[in-house]
């Protein structure tokens, strides 16, 4: 519908300074709609789909084949875990020598071997594991409706289609939503674009951080906390992008309602943008590495009862 339709025509005997306003912003509005929908078809919605929606693949990033470069990050992890191992062996024969430490061998070895499955196993787990379940739960979001808002919306041609408002709304407030929410758009793209980085050098130097279990360093656990933080967070911004749209004012932006919206649209963009940091902070103050540590120490506590109950 033209936008000249929408201006009530005979305001301009009963409310004149209403009737030009109306008439500005919806000039205004096409002008701006123009512009905004040349630059959603042609550089935002490519962005959002190749950041975003679409699954992250760390070895081939945006079409460039890196499976050559990460075998040999390979190799060389490899090659660094065989230092690392005679270190250990040369400093076994020490202890041997000055009677400071007896070594255990078969741990030695063992470790050894654990650590050669690591640095071959973690792209792997990346890649047919974790990868796949941040895009089944994808999935999940996109088969599931957030209010009236569904997925198809986000890959509209023109961003006036994807940011649809009711005639109740002010042309003015519609111009200005129109010009914040494209501006998240772009602000949760280069949010996806640097958890797509972030997402490359972890799977390259996985196996570089795999070669440190033999010397039992924490390194390698955090590297994971590290991973699914990442990996996840694509999921996490996909849904707050989709819950940004479905938090559209519908009414009066200037009621309690529409200003409750508003507020908690910006909320949800803010989290979105901080990218990883989101889940960081939950899977290490009260998740997987902190249960995992408790659950360490209670084995600890727990073993070194039985021994001194056995001394007795």
């Amino acid at each position: 519908m033209s936008p000249l339709f929408l201006i009530n025509f005979f305001d301009i005997f009963t409310n004149p300074v209403k009737f030009i306003t109306d008439l500005i912003g919806e000039v205004v509005k096409s002008i701006v709609e123009g512009i905004l929908n040349s630059l959603w078809h042609d550089i935002v919605l490519p962005l959002v789909n190749e950041f975003i929606v679409n699954p992250s693949n760390p070895i081939n990033p945006v079409g460039v084949d890196l499976s050559t470069l990460f075998i040999s990050f390979q190799y060389t992890a490899f090659g660094l875990l065989m230092v690392l191992f005679m270190i250990r062996i040369l400093k076994s024969l020490r202890d041997n020598l000055t009677d400071e430490e007896e070594t255990n061998y078969p741990e030695l070895l063992g470790s050894f071997i654990v650590t050669c499955a690591f640095i071959f196993a973690t792209p792997y787990v990346i890649t047919e594991f974790l990868i796949p379940a941040n895009t089944g739960i994808i999935n999940l979001i996109t088969s599931t409706k957030i209010g009236a808002t569904d997925i198809s919306v986000i890959n509209k041609a023109k961003f006036s289609d994807v940011v649809h408002f009711s005639s109740s709304v002010n042309v003015w407030v519609q111009v200005i939503l129109e010009i914040i929410l494209f501006i998240v758009f772009i602000l949760l793209t280069f949010a996806g674009a640097m958890r797509y980085v972030e997402l490359i050098l972890l799977y390259f130097l996985g196996p570089f951080f795999a070669t440190s279990y033999i010397n039992r360093s924490n390194l390698y656990p955090t590297y994971w906390t590290e991973c699914f933080a990442v990996i996840f967070t694509q999921s996490l911004q996909f849904f707050l992008l989709k819950l940004a749209i479905a938090l559209l004012p519908s009414g009066n932006v200037l009621t309690g309602d529409g200003i409750v919206h508003i507020v908690f649209m910006t909320a949800v963009v803010i989290v979105g943008i901080q990218g990883p940091q989101t889940l960081r902070q939950y899977i290490r103050g009260a998740g997987i590495s902190n249960l995992a540590s408790k659950a360490g120490k209670a084995l600890v506590y727990r073993n070194l009862g039985k021994g001194s109950s056995s001394n007795k």
